[in-house]
């Protein structure tokens, strides 16, 4: 689950979108299936910033790809970046959240905010500090003011800023209010969801998706890209 969250590392300074982007290249697609491990992985992770900047580019160009190769390994491996590619690039805090209905204190006032349930292993709330039990009541000045539905409403505010960005959360933790900057992670697909059962497969991470049914989405779009791509090949 710790090599998802690594790929941040090599799109912090794109903040996707947020600065200039270089003149565009392709990435080295042979280290992909380098003799060396980390060789391997490390070429995996670099795609995700090429991948940001130009998703659409980025399917036409590993799609080819993938349709030309007969080697095994690479095509599991591309066919994980088109994954990457067909998907929405989103901000991800790396946190499960308690269940969040509209609640009193003792004075009888509605208490704001979503509480963190468990930490995501290798996310960016861990590394950045984020506890269980934290209570987050403001993104950037967006106030988390309680409400029915209010984690959905959290998670879409998060996902509106793209990964690498830094943001300004307001937290109250131990009933002590403290203010954090917090650099976002790159939200997991929903195929790296299933492979890691004891990930961030929850609601709360993807709205009311099913991981299962949108990577059965993407299969399908692939499938019929593929199939454009054999009869353009055959007319």
């Amino acid at each position: 689950m710790r090599r998802i969250f690594q790929i941040l590392a090599f799109g912090t300074s794109l903040a996707l979108g947020r600065v200039p982007v270089p003149e565009r290249s392709d990435p080295d697609f042979s280290q992909l299936v380098s003799a060396d491990f980390l060789e391997r992985e490390n070429a995996y992770l670099s795609f995700t910033p090429w991948i940001a900047q130009d998703q659409k580019y980025a399917q036409k160009v590993l799609l080819q790809r993938y349709a030309a190769t007969d080697d095994p390994e690479l095509r599991v491996r591309l066919f994980k970046l088109l994954e990457r590619a067909y998907f929405p690039i989103h901000g991800f805090l790396g946190i499960r959240m308690r269940h969040w209905y509209p609640k009193r204190d003792t004075d009888g006032e509605f208490i704001d905010g979503v509480q963190i349930q468990d930490i995501v292993e290798g996310s960016q709330a861990e590394t950045e500090g984020l506890q269980v039990g934290d209570r987050l009541i403001e993104i950037e000045g967006w106030q988390a003011k309680a409400s029915v539905n209010l984690d959905d409403k959290f998670i879409k505010q998060i996902q509106s800023y793209p990964p690498g960005s830094l943001i300004k959360l307001r937290l109250v933790r131990q009933n002590k209010e403290l203010e954090m900057d917090f650099r976002l992670g790159v939200r997991p697909t929903p195929g790296e969801d299933l492979e890691n059962r004891d990930g961030p497969v929850n609601r709360h991470l993807h709205f009311h998706d099913r991981p299962l049914l949108r990577v059965k989405e993407f299969q399908m779009w692939l499938r019929m890209e593929l199939e454009k791509l054999e009869k353009r090949k055959q007319s």
